[in-house]
């Protein structure tokens, strides 16, 4: 009986905790620090849990209940998600004189398509 009540008590213990608990997943680092700090500045008496997730996981797992809030790249295509822009970033290609892009004043991404290109570990998709 004692190891019921206990297993009972953790139960409890751990239900209150997910009633507590934001669980926010995004597909890269830049919205997931944004929001988890938005986050924690406005529920500060909420504990997060947050990490960088595939879409197609995340678009599983929140109408699964296993999140609370997703950041993807674009809106989901799932009806029964709700999507809204949260932010836009502004990016910045930085090459040396002569480059064959350096000339040009506005870049698309198809732009730098076979473009061999240094990046932050973690940062972006």
């Amino acid at each position: 009986m004692l190891a019921s009540g206990r297993a009972l008590v953790e139960e409890v213990r751990a239900f209150d905790l997910r009633q507590r608990t934001i669980r926010l997943a995004a597909c890269a680092p830049a919205p997931l620090r944004l929001l988890r700090d938005l986050l924690a500045e406005l529920s500060p008496s909420r504990h997060l849990t947050c990490g960088i997730r595939e879409e197609d996981a995340a678009a599983k797992d929140l109408p699964a209940g296993h999140l609370d809030l997703a950041v993807f790249r674009a809106p989901a295509e799932d009806p029964l998600l709700v999507s809204a822009v949260c932010c836009r970033e502004q990016l910045c290609v930085l090459v040396p004189p002569g480059h064959p892009l350096a000339e040009k004043s506005a870049l698309l991404f198809r732009d730098l398509a076979g473009v061999l290109m240094l990046q932050y570990k973690d940062a972006g998709f």
